[in-house]
Order: structure tokens, then C-alpha cells, then sequence
């Protein structure tokens, strides 16, 4: 083990060991350590250890034994931490080191392309016409509260300052004593919740690791990518083009899971848009703070005037609260209306930005002023905002709807006959004949009207799902739902029917075909061009500038 890791491990866990003694008593300690000891024994002499050691924990009371199970989960919890940490400092020392790379990293992969004769231009040209989305997806069975991962997060900031080898005495003395306080907490925390996991669980561990992690890491990620573009020789922009945003189906993906109505999704749209819009506000509190440039050392640009004017026509309340800056400070002035309209985005009031591209345009506008002066590192400061804007806009994570084709076959087939008042038998239907009835109600000029009332509770759930989606669109964001995946797609029709719901609902988005089954799969290219020459999907294709996910 490595000794700056084998010291982190055993500073951690011997505050672990004095919190149990001092909560439980010395008796408990005494067969903790007993077990550990017992158990590194067994890897090292095998049977009769193992024995002994099934003795021991056999004999254990109830109570002892939750209590010894709950110490060696906080044990190993504690040991990720330091293992975590020391993966930091094995990365920061290769980075640190001309010559070294790390396998997989962004300076190995720059030697790769270099060696392969890439030069920054045509790596850049690969750039533009990419897309990455990571997908988010749900885990119900991750039992940890994020109340845990919390305080497993403070612990591991505390080590790092703990670990700091410039760190004074005293700093090391308080790190020391913020673990333990962290420790003393947890180990009086229940571990995992007292009832069952609900989807709201879900949707807020998945966001505690966007906000602790994802969110502040983009901009580096984007500075380390212009870096791998310079390091490929000349020729590099001075920006390379965005790519990346993110996907979530936490909140959304309802096949199998009967927990994610409609009313949950819409929670969790809200929920994205309210923890985005957050954080922007943050930022720009902080922006605000710092941009105290004076107009009579760094003159603003005549756009930047003409926007203020505008602001302050549009925004006559908080113009008067403006006053208490001083008067030649236009940075910090409209970088608070900036802050203004986003409060208002956030309460739904007039005159709050409608859409990320608004923001974005504020952002650059304030950045080329700053250029034209020659202030290029506060603008460079800006820059950050505007990569984490152009990722999340003002939805954090697309929210993907997904459910089972089955679900979809069988309220149409109760509903159809509705609208087409006739009965039609549409499960008897033979594919060509499910066609047909589709693509006569999609191509049509005239959608016939859904009666509302009647359907079972399983069809109108359905409905919902779609009216649900439309409503995230028009009050929300339009991006922030904007694709249905539908699992286990077997033919064309299971798509066109997705597709007539959505027209039912009125609402406009990208249907994804789920091909899963080795038949399935087999057969997709069949299926895939039987609706691409389908002229109502074809219709939808061009809608949707021919893009097929």
C-alpha cells in the first residue's frame, strides 16, 4: 500500500475506533477489533481462523451485531475516502511530471493523436459535428440516504485539508476535529432510511451528484480540451465548440416501476429547472461580488450601454435599487439585472429570462466588452459561466420518458375505438393492418377529437404521460422532456402509436425505438426502414431535421 494512502487509512479509521468507544463502550471496540483481526488472519491462514471467527459472530447478540455490521460499513466507507484521495494524488503527480501520462488521460490521448499524424484542425472538425449526452439512469436499489453522502462528502473535504502538506498545525487540528464531529454524527445516523425508497429519493441522489460533482467540473473539462487541441500543434481556435450535455431518466423511466406517474415526472422536471436556476443565481451573487470595474479605468462598450438602457426601461424596480453602486460601475450593475431576471425565471414573474439563450447573450456581451478593453482573464473568468450555460441551459439533464410497449398497445386498443367510433379489434390487427389504421390518423388533415371520459385507469395514465410531457414543455422548457423511448419495440406500429400520442397531446418530441430481445434486434433494420418509407413518420422525420435517435 502506498504510505501517504496507508496513512490516510489509519488516521481515519483510529478516529472511527475512538468515536465507538467513547459512544458504546470499550467492550464493543474490543470485539470489533477482534473480527478485523480475526478476518485478516483468515486471508492469511485460512480455515481454522474463518472458524473461529463464524464462532464469533455466531455468538453475537442482536443488537452487538448490528452495531459491529454498521462500524465495518462506516469502516470501508472511510477506506473509499482515503482511496479516493489517493487516486487525486496519483493523477495530480502524473500531470505534474513532463514525459508522464496517465493512461486513458487527455495528455496520453493528445500523444496518441499526435503520433498518428491529427493535427489540431481536423480533431477540431471532429469536434463540431459531435455530441455526447451522458444518460443519468435510476438505481431503486441504492439504500443510502444522501443525508450519508453528505457527511461522507465533508469527511473527504476535511481529509484533503487534513492531508495538506503546507497545512499549519492548527489547520490540521480543526480538519481533525470537523471528522470527528462528521464521525460522531454518523455514527448516531441511521444508515439507511426507515422506509421504503421513493422516486423523490431517487431524483434527489441523482441531482446530489450533478450539483457536487458534474456542475462545477465542466468548464475544466472544456479547458482541458482546448489544451488537447493546442498541444496537437498550431491552428487551434482559441475555443473549441460545446458537446456535451446530460440526459436523466431518473424521475421519467416508468417501465416496470408504477412509482413514476405523471405527477412525479412533472416534480422532477420542476426540480431540474429549480436546482439550475439556482445555481446560475449563485454564480452571478459571486460575479456581482467581484466585478468592481470602475467605467473611468475600464470603459464599457456602447452595447453594453444600450443594454443597460434596456434594462432599466424593463426593469424600473430594480433599477432604483441600483443606485446604492456606485455609478460608474456598468460590470456589476448589469450583471445585476442578470441576477434580477433570473429570480424572476425562477418565481415565474415578467420579465425574467425566457430561455438559457438569453443568459448566454448577457454573458457574452458583458465578455466582449471586457475583450475590447484588453481585460481578457476576467473575461476569461466568464467564460465558465457560459460553458456550464451552454451544457445545462435551463434544464440541468434532458428528462427521458420511457415505457413498455405493451402498456402503449393496450390503451390504444381501448381507446381507438373511441375515436374512431367503430369497434375495431386493433390487437387482432395484423401489423400491415396497424399500419394502415396509424399512418391514416397521423397523415390526416384532421385529428379526430379524444372523448375525455370513459378509459380505464391504466389508458388514462398513458394520456397523462403525454399531456404531462406538453405541459413541462410549454410552462417549463421546451428541451427540458423532448424524447420517449419505448422498450421493447418489435414492429413499426409500436412507434406510429407512440407518435399518435403525442399528436393526441399536442405535444411535439423525439420517439426512440428500444430494440431488445436477440429477434429483435435481429429484425430492427427491417423495422427501421419500413418506417422510414412510412409517409406520416417520414413527415415527422423532417420536422425533426431527419435525426433518428
Amino acid at each position: 500500500m502506498d504510505p501517504a494512502l496507508r496513512r490516510d487509512v489509519r488516521f481515519l479509521t483510529s478516529l472511527l475506533g475512538e468515536i465507538i468507544r467513547e459512544q458504546e463502550g470499550a467492550a464493543l471496540f474490543r470485539t470489533i477489533e477482534k473480527i478485523r483481526t480475526l478476518a485478516k488472519a483468515s486471508r492469511a491462514r485460512g480455515g481454522g481462523q474463518i472458524r473461529r471467527l463464524s464462532r464469533l459472530i455466531a455468538r453475537l447478540p442482536y443488537k452487538t451485531a448490528l452495531k459491529v455490521a454498521r462500524a465495518f460499513t462506516i469502516y470501508f466507507q472511510l477506506v473509499n475516502l482515503a482511496e479516493e484521495a489517493q487516486r487525486i494524488r496519483r493523477i495530480l503527480w502524473y500531470e505534474s511530471q513532463s514525459g508522464q501520462s496517465l493512461d486513458m488521460s487527455l495528455t496520453w490521448t493528445a500523444h496518441r493523436l499526435k503520433s498518428a499524424g491529427v493535427s489540431s484542425r481536423a480533431f477540431l472538425k471532429r469536434l463540431e459535428g459531435a455530441e455526447v449526452t451522458p444518460v443519468l439512469t435510476a438505481h431503486p436499489t441504492e439504500v443510502r440516504r444522501r443525508t450519508t453522502m453528505d457527511h461522507l462528502a465533508d469527511i473527504g473535504r476535511a481529509l484533503e485539508a487534513w492531508s495538506d502538506p503546507l497545512a499549519t498545525p492548527a489547520q490540521k487540528g480543526r480538519s481533525e476535529r470537523s471528522i470527528r464531529e462528521t464521525l460522531e454524527i454518523l455514527w448516531a445516523t441511521n444508515e439507511a432510511r426507515q422506509r421504503k425508497l421513493a422516486v423523490a429519493d431517487e431524483v434527489s441522489q441523482t441531482l446530489f451528484f450533478v450539483e457536487r460533482t458534474i456542475l462545477d467540473l465542466i468548464p475544466e473539462m472544456y479547458d482541458r480540451l482546448e489544451g488537447l487541441a493546442r498541444a496537437l500543434g498550431p491552428g487551434a481556435p482559441a475555443r473549441v465548440p460545446s458537446v456535451l450535455h446530460f440526459g436523466s431518466w431518473v424521475g421519467a423511466d416508468r417501465d416496470g416501476n408504477p412509482n413514476v406517474t405523471p405527477q412525479v415526472t412533472w416534480e422532477t422536471a420542476a426540480a431540474h429547472r429549480r436546482v439550475i436556476l439556482e445555481y446560475y443565481r449563485r454564480k452571478l451573487e459571486d460575479l456581482i461580488r467581484r466585478f468592481s470595474q470602475a467605467e473611468t479605468l475600464l470603459p464599457a462598450g456602447r452595447a453594453l450601454h444600450a443594454s443597460l438602457e434596456k434594462d432599466r426601461g424593463e426593469l424600473p424596480g430594480e433599477t432604483k435599487q441600483l443606485a446604492r453602486y456606485e455609478a460608474s460601475e456598468a460590470y456589476r450593475k448589469k450583471l445585476s439585472f442578470m441576477h434580477s431576471r433570473i429570480l424572476r425565471a425562477q418565481s415565474g414573474q415578467p420579465g425574467g429570462y425566457q430561455k438559457a439563450e438569453e443568459l448566454m447573450a448577457d454573458l457574452r456581451l458583458i465578455q466582449e466588452s471586457l475583450k475590447s478593453q484588453g481585460s481578457r482573464y476576467a473575461a476569461s473568468e466568464l467564460e465558465e459561466l457560459i460553458r456550464q450555460v451552454e451544457t445545462f441551459r435551463f434544464y440541468l439533464a434532458h428528462l427521458e420518458y420511457r415505457d413498455h410497449r405493451d402498456r402503449i398497445l393496450k390503451a390504444l386498443s381501448e381507446i381507438l375505438p373511441a375515436v374512431l367510433k367503430r369497434n375495431i379489434p386493433y390487437e387482432a390487427l395484423s401489423e400491415e393492418e396497424r399500419q394502415g389504421v396509424l399512418t391514416g390518423l397521423l397523415a390526416g388533415s384532421r385529428v379526430p377529437p379524444l372523448p375525455l371520459k370513459g378509459f380505464s385507469a391504466a389508458a388514462q395514465e398513458i394520456l397523462a404521460q403525454f399531456k404531462t410531457m406538453e405541459k413541462i414543455q410549454r410552462e417549463l422548457d421546451p428541451e427540458l422532456a423532448r424524447t420517449y423511448l419505448l422498450s421493447m419495440t418489435r414492429a413499426p406500429s409500436d412507434i406510429l402509436a407512440v407518435l399518435l400520442f403525442g399528436l393526441w397531446a399536442g405535444v411535439s418530441f423525439d420517439v426512440v425505438p428500444l430494440f431488445e430481445t436477440v429477434p429483435d434486434l435481429a429484425r430492427s433494420q427491417e423495422v427501421m426502414v419500413n418506417l422510414w418509407t412510412n409517409r406520416a413518420y417520414r413527415r415527422y422525420l423532417a420536422a425533426r431535421g431527419f435525426r433518428q435517435e
